[in-house]
């Protein structure tokens, strides 16, 4: 087993590069003899800006290898080529550290073996830490979204879609970092949630979020409101998105006996997804076309007669036509 033993410090040496801020730089060696060294950047005031560690270990490339190959050096090793002419190989990142100029982390970055990890803080206008948002940068795996220190979301935000009028069930998706339970209370101002299930969850568990959510003839953002046992809160918000017919509603055949009443509608909402043009007709009588600029379709139908009318849906990319029925009341 390796033995942990004290760096000691051979030299830190103080630097100020042409047109940049200070830098502070402490050169250290384990007791396998690698190099290791830290790295302090300032803000012109002398506040910390950076604090950068790095190693330099054997089989990593010389400069010369690095230009022959095409890699790119980062602004840290860009440095240390001007502090340390000398040395030959380039030193590995392990991790750093980028702080505002109040001395808040902004960001932070860990270097392993087979991944590098990027941490983001957020703050909110008083400075109280709201999101750290965990990226692998080198893997294609989901952003993982942190608050209240062990609460992990998938997402920052829930958009949910449904029919006007209708409620619909909502699962968000979480996952409690960390040991012991996490008692969360939830709650919210607005009436078009309804909170599902109030509880304590367990550790190292994915869980959800549950939620009944009432959807609205327009697009809403509300927020649920979440509380720990500390009472520390979280403002997590959900945008609600309200349709009154979708792309699954529509059929090649204007022959369907489904139809989709329109009880006090002043306009008609469509999903039109790859849809570039809506017709409406009544008795087979084309009333108008509505050109489909984006996905959500708006058609004003205050004024019109009570009755049926068929909706065309016109995909001219794969020159295909689609029909439902709607019935004003």
């Amino acid at each position: 087993m390796k033995k942990l033993l004290l760096y000691l410090p051979l030299f830190v040496f103080s630097f100020t590069l042409s047109g940049q801020a200070q830098l502070d730089t402490m050169s250290y060696q384990d007791d396998d003899g690698v190099e290791h060294l830290k790295i302090t950047t300032y803000y012109p005031g002398g506040e910390i800006r950076s604090i950068g560690f790095y190693s330099k270990k054997k089989g990593h490339l010389t400069r010369e290898q690095a230009f022959m190959r095409g890699v790119k050096l980062d602004g840290m090793q860009n440095q240390q080529a001007v502090l340390f002419p000398e040395k030959d190989r380039l030193p590995t990142l392990d991790s750093t550290r980028m702080y505002s100029i109040d001395g808040k982390l902004q960001e932070r970055t860990i270097s392993g073996p087979d991944k590098v990890v990027r941490f983001t803080y957020e703050y909110d206008e008083p400075g109280r830490l709201v999101w750290m948002i965990e990226e692998e940068l080198n893997r294609s795996t989901p952003i993982k979204y942190i608050a209240l220190g062990r609460l992990m979301f998938f997402d920052r935000n829930q958009i949910v879609e449904g029919r006007i009028g209708e409620t619909v069930q909502v699962d968000i998706p979480i996952h409690i970092k960390g040991t012991g339970d996490f008692p969360l209370t939830l709650s919210s101002s607005s009436s078009q949630l309804m909170i599902v299930n109030q509880k304590t969850f367990k550790p190292e568990r994915d869980s959800v979020l549950s939620l009944a959510i009432k959807v609205p003839a327009d697009i809403k953002e509300e927020y649920l409101e979440l509380k720990d046992d500390s009472g520390k809160t979280l403002r997590f918000p959900i945008t609600i998105i309200g349709y009154d017919l979708f792309s699954h509603d529509f059929e090649t055949s204007d022959l369907s006996e489904v139809v989709f009443p329109m009880d006090g509608r002043k306009q008609l909402v469509i999903k039109a997804d790859e849809s570039k043009l809506i017709r409406l007709y009544r008795d087979e009588e084309l009333i108008d076309n509505y050109p489909t600029g984006q996905i959500r379709s708006e058609i004003d139908i205050k004024g019109f007669r009570k009755g049926q009318y068929v909706v065309e849906a016109v995909d001219f990319r794969a020159n295909q036509k689609k029909y439902c029925k709607i019935r004003i009341d």
